[in-house]
């Protein structure tokens, strides 16, 4: 496996600054002004209920919140990428603003969360309310907040006061610009003359940056040294968290093409798993196993493939005969290595079968098992492998005309209000769905789909606000002039928003074509491998 460490880098910037606010700066502004007098409107409505969702606790986070109002439908939200990390800091998330009637009123809501640390497999806290309350001839806001209690219980508490609260509006641009969300935070935050400037991005960022120029510049040791300080550092934040990841896969990936085994074992060892570098870190790891210790072996090693050989000979080889073309050529490796190197591989072969690392991960744990001499194992892993390849082909093979005729684009629209970086979650997928994470991890469909999502926000806005003029009196020519406002900008809207779709699709083709052919590849091996197993004096030949 080949890691390109700048290329990995580019993703994480993208997924860690604010989203560029998309091109269309003057059709936005123009949205954002008729926004903000749609709602200054509502707001006046007497009849106006403005449900809130807050969860500024340390040990827990949110992942998804339910609200309903009397036997109406419930309003559903998921919690991704960082927007948990927006409530914790105190942000309050505008579920859905309502027309209800003075009376008694019926509130029910439940809440998922998990507590902070947990793993995947942990399961969720479900907390849940159910009480009444009045609502009067005024606007009236409900903040419905998660408390803990310090020993992992949690409970629901529902805040009152005024729909007018600027202070609440503060907070919920609040969220909207911890979660990444500029766009989001211009609309829901009092009117404003220009779009937030961006975050600064984190420190390490530029540090993680400054490490690949040195090794770019043969500043070998400088580079290591810096790449140390980030990897070994304590920041807890969940941006600060993804470079340490990132700087430990770059350095402990950098050790095994030093040949130091025990050097990339400790770098590889501190990546977070779960974690978006988890996959290639556990490849890492089984590899580190088979390599001897201490930086005096590397003067002993044959380092790279052949010369005689193509790259794509190489990779060939790489792939049917792993521990002599792969990290440990030149090595001798001893038994005792290549029981340590399952353990991580064992691992890696169970997760998600899209990720090409995964793909690798079962066929050099087959091809380990056959050299221990197990080769009944060995033909299960095999078995195994190609059914679950096989299984990940028709997947792909489906997904093309997903794309083509936009069913991919309603999937990513269904996703806009919660945030399709979702996907990003602390689980791995091994089922239909596993592609995401291919997805995700492309820094040019990171781009396209970051550039659309304000456009889809800008006409799920309008359309909103459309639906909301129509209740008001059509004898306001106040009204009736935001209405002729509203049509002129979603006829402007859907060109840019059209174009920048097929964007995303042509990223989206990209990726699955490429995870076809590994898959391709990696199950032709695969067979072969089998076949091997199956006719022995044709292996001797």
């Amino acid at each position: 496996m080949t890691l390109r460490p700048l290329r990995i880098l580019l993703l994480f910037a993208a997924l860690l600054l604010p989203p560029v606010v998309c091109a269309q700066h003057d059709l936005f502004s123009e949205a954002l002004l008729i926004h903000h007098q749609v709602e200054a409107l509502q707001r006046q409505r007497q009849s106006a209920l403005i449900v809130y969702v807050g969860a500024a606790v340390d040990d827990l986070i949110l992942r998804r919140a339910e609200v309903r109002i009397d036997e109406g439908p419930p309003r559903q939200y998921e919690y991704g990428g960082f927007e948990p990390e927006a409530l914790r800091r105190g942000g309050l998330h505008r579920i859905f603003i309502d027309d209800v009637e003075p009376g008694a009123h019926r509130l029910r809501a439940r809440f998922f969360v998990r507590r902070v640390g947990a793993r995947p497999d942990s399961p969720r806290l479900v907390i849940t309310l159910d009480e009444t309350f009045t609502k009067h001839h005024a606007p009236l806001s409900l903040e419905l907040a998660v408390q803990s209690d310090g020993r992992g219980g949690a409970s629901l508490r529902v805040l009152r006061s005024d729909g007018r609260s600027d202070a609440l509006r503060q907070r919920v641009a609040r969220f909207a610009e911890d979660a990444r969300l500029n766009w989001v935070a211009a609309a829901e935050g009092p009117p404003v003359s220009a779009i937030p400037e961006p975050a600064p991005p984190s420190q390490n960022v530029g540090l993680f940056n400054a490490a690949l120029a040195l090794f770019r510049s043969d500043r070998r040791a400088q580079a290591i040294e810096l790449l140390t300080r980030i990897g070994t550092g304590e920041d807890q934040t969940a941006d600060e968290q993804m470079v340490r990841d990132l700087a430990n896969l770059t350095l402990g990936y950098q050790m095994l093409r030093e040949g130091d085994g025990a050097a990339a074992s400790l770098a590889l060892g501190r990546v977070r798993s779960p974690g978006p570098y988890a996959n290639p870190a556990l490849l890492g790891l089984g590899w580190a196993a088979l390599l001897p210790t201490g930086a005096a072996t590397r003067s002993t090693r044959k380092a790279g493939k052949p010369a005689a050989l193509s790259d794509e000979q190489a990779e060939a080889l790489r792939r049917r005969m792993p521990l002599q073309y792969g990290w440990t050529q030149g090595v001798q490796i001893s038994e005792r290595r290549l029981r340590s190197a399952l353990v991580p591989w064992n691992e890696l072969a169970l997760r998600n079968p899209f990720d090409p690392v995964v793909q690798e991960g079962m066929l050099v744990l087959a091809y380990a098992l056959q050299r221990l001499g197990y080769e009944e194992q060995a033909r299960q892993q095999y078995l195994r492998a190609i059914e679950r390849l096989e299984q990940v082909r028709r997947r792909l093979d489906e997904l093309l005309p997903e794309l083509e005729d936009g069913r991919f684009l309603a999937l990513l629209d269904a996703e806009v209000d919660h945030g399709w970086r979702r996907w990003l979650a602390d689980f791995d997928t091994d089922a239909r769905e596993g592609y995401m994470r291919l997805l995700t991890q492309d820094a040019d469909f990171v781009d396209a789909v970051e550039a659309r999502r304000p456009l889809v926000f800008q006409q799920r806005l309008l359309q909103r606000h459309a639906q909301t003029l129509a209740t008001l009196p059509q004898d306001d020519a106040h009204v009736r002039a935001l209405q002729v406002r509203l049509d002129d900008l979603l006829e402007r809207g859907a060109t840019p928003l059209a174009e920048a779709g097929a964007r995303v699709r042509d990223a989206a083709i990209a990726v699955l074509l490429r995870s076809r052919r590994s898959t391709d590849a990696h199950l032709a091996d695969a067979r072969f491998a089998l076949a091997r197993i199956y006719d022995p004096p044709q292996e001797r030949r």
